[in-house]
């Protein structure tokens, strides 16, 4: 019986090392299950952290290109009535230069008209002093614009 009972205090002794190092591998699982979870609450928060950092950002962002669209639209509607004036004008300028044009040739037929009533020598220094009247005119013109450079 003493050699089985030095054996089974032999085999005690194994199975008690045993047991030891089982309980020393599973403290450690449960050391390292704990880190675990302090390092994925630790990056949880920062990420959360980050999340409310990028909701923010965006909704500066948001709120810019609102104004920013309206900024547009505000732009794109005084182009439009810009546009729409420029067009106005121009059509006014147009009939008036059309109606200046018609008053011309109404002007130039009663003068042709007139000339065939009339002497034609009159008629010849009447259209020479007339030249005269335009080139004096156009070299002052000239002269002007040439002092403007």
């Amino acid at each position: 019986m003493s050699c089985s009972l030095d054996e089974l205090k032999v085999l005690h002794e194994q199975l008690r090392l045993e047991k030891r190092a089982v309980d020393r591998e599973t403290e450690d699982t449960r050391t390292k299950t704990i880190e675990d979870k302090r390092i994925a609450e630790a990056e949880i928060e920062q990420l959360q952290l980050e999340l409310d950092s990028l909701k923010e950002e965006t909704a500066d962002l948001c709120n810019k290109q609102s104004c920013l669209e309206t900024t547009t639209a505000g732009l794109k509607e005084e182009h439009e009535q810009k546009k729409k004036k420029q067009e106005e004008d121009y059509d006014v300028q147009r009939r008036s230069k059309q109606k200046l044009q018609f008053q011309e040739s109404k002007l130039c037929t009663k003068k042709v008209n007139m000339e065939k009533k009339c002497d034609q020598v009159e008629v010849h220094k009447l259209q020479i002093k007339e030249l005269e009247e335009e080139v004096a005119h156009n070299k002052k013109r000239e002269g002007g614009s040439q002092k403007d450079l």
